[in-house]
């Protein structure tokens, strides 16, 4: 790779990074008040947090790296566009499919690195975050839950401690919303309390609740229709806390575990097609599921590449214009394409077009309206050019407009 080559690579990279950087710093600052919030009513330290967080980085980048990339490609583009550098490497002998061997180069780093992300480390990361958001939950033992405190333990459901000492928990509250399977079979619109001495928290593995052992204490309910009091006095008891949507994500963790082993995914695709119709009926159309999972995987990485011809389209510029046109161009093109993957997603999955063609149909036009403006390019012609004017009057009207 010569000199001008390496110039344009390293500027691309460096602004990529610095990019992906910033988006993240931002993205650590939202994440991080929700997920502390959550964590905070449910007795989970700062380190489960930060566990939480890591997983969801691939994410992410996987979302952010394609139009990152598009970004720093009309960005660097239009730089060396506005200064003159263009002009003076393409007088020395440069053409412009060979000036693009940089951008090309960078669109291939970014292509493989969404692959990963695509086929291996976004779907693991998903399920790493639902196994560890489980294993926070169903960890809830005495030591993470604080003390004088009322902590939301579960849907509708309530406990405080005043104290803990080595024999358990002592003095508890615990407040419970209707529930007829909780304790002694309370109605469902009724509103239950129980005060015990002392009480231990058992949890049962692989199980989405948990049971606390109570010992000298009274449980009071109070139901208004019919109205109704109940009041009993114990000994020993045992009540159940469910953890606060544990179906949903119990069966979240299941869908997150099946999408991210893609050799499963693959063995679905090949397998007899009445063999995926009898799974289907039995629970869900997994065969739709799977080729849907793998279509939307692949156009990610393709868009990711043929961006690239965005990128040398709405980069490179007439000298001496604004970049605003080049950046909002690229801002729009961006976002266009990621409302496109929605829009014909959601046509796939209401079965209103074909899985793949609606998958891969956002890759289509970006090929298409990218080929169209390189074409355009390498003939010499300024397809844009209208743009460039109209925002060449406004800047002079506002100049005009200013001095008066």
């Amino acid at each position: 790779m010569n000199l001008l080559n390496r110039y344009i690579l390293r500027e691309l990279l460096k602004l990529f990074l610095a990019v992906l950087l910033v988006i993240s710093a931002a993205f650590v600052i939202q994440r991080l008040i929700f997920l502390t919030e959550w964590s905070m009513h449910r007795g989970i330290g700062m380190l489960g947090v930060a566990k939480m967080l890591a997983c969801l980085f691939p994410g992410l980048f996987l979302t952010a790296i394609p139009l990152v990339s598009l970004f720093v490609m009309v960005v660097v583009l239009s730089q060396l566009s506005e200064d003159n550098e263009l002009v003076v490497m393409m007088s020395c002998g440069r053409n412009l499919l060979a000036l693009a061997k940089s951008v090309l180069l960078f669109a291939l780093l970014s292509t493989l690195l969404t692959a990963y992300l695509a086929f291996f480390l976004a779907p693991n990361s998903l399920r790493w975050f639902e196994i560890v958001r489980w294993e926070l939950l169903q960890s809830k033992s005495e030591k993470a839950l604080p003390t004088q405190t009322f902590v939301e333990f579960g849907r509708d459901s309530n406990i405080y401690i005043q104290s803990k000492g080595e024999d358990g928990l002592n003095n508890l509250v615990i407040y419970q919303a209707g529930n007829p399977d909780w304790l002694w079979s309370a109605g469902e619109e009724s509103e239950n309390y129980i005060f015990a001495r002392r009480g231990r928290i058992v949890s049962k593995p692989g199980a989405a609740e948990s049971q606390i052992l109570l010992e000298n204490g009274v449980f009071i309910s109070h139901q208004q229709f019919p109205e109704l009091d109940q009041q009993v006095q114990f000994e020993r008891a045992v009540a159940r806390v469910d953890f606060e949507g544990a179906e949903k994500l119990q069966n979240r963790l299941q869908r997150q575990m099946q999408a991210a082993d893609l050799s499963r995914l693959i063995a679905v695709l090949r397998a007899p097609k009445s063999k995926s119709q009898k799974s289907a009926k039995s629970g869900g159309n997994i065969l739709q599921d799977a080729r849907v999972e793998l279509s939307q995987r692949l156009s990610q990485v393709l868009a990711c590449l043929l961006l690239m011809l965005w990128g040398l389209g709405l980069g490179i510029k007439p000298p001496r214009t604004s970049r605003t046109v080049s950046y909002l161009l690229g801002a729009l093109a961006g976002f266009g394409f990621y409302y496109l993957n929605v829009v014909f997603k959601a046509l796939a999955l209401k079965q209103m077009m074909p899985i793949e063609p609606a998958l891969f149909s956002p890759c289509c036009l970006i090929l298409l309206s990218g080929a169209w403006l390189m074409r355009e390019r390498l003939a010499g012609r300024e397809p844009l050019h209208f743009l460039y004017q109209l925002d060449e009057y406004l800047r002079q009207w506002r100049a005009e407009k200013k001095g008066r």
